[in-house]
């Protein structure tokens, strides 16, 4: 073989062996990436979670509050009647 050839060889059998190692790096560091964002995609999920058990809770409480709030008035509005009712009666000062 002429020494051309051979050296053709090693510079194409060089250039094989860099592109391969270029690839299995690249694929290493998208790996890594990959990775790095799958963690902060859990984290993000687990805050909005967190947020939205909160507001949840707020809600509930809101609820209960209101129903609170309607049986007081209830409440009130009968008081108000019977007081009513005792102003009307004979004998009243």
């Amino acid at each position: 073989m002429s020494e051309a050839v051979i050296v053709g060889l090693i510079t194409a059998g060089s250039a094989i062996v860099c592109q391969v190692i270029l690839a299995l790096s690249g694929r290493a560091a998208a790996r890594k990436e990959n990775a790095e964002n799958q963690r902060l995609i859990t984290y993000r999920l687990d805050q909005l979670e967190q947020k939205v058990t909160a507001h949840n809770n707020v809600i509930e409480r809101t609820y209960k509050l209101e129903r609170d709030s309607e049986i007081i008035k209830e409440k009130l509005s009968s008081a108000s009647h019977r007081i009513a009712d005792l102003e009307k009666r004979p004998g009243h000062i």
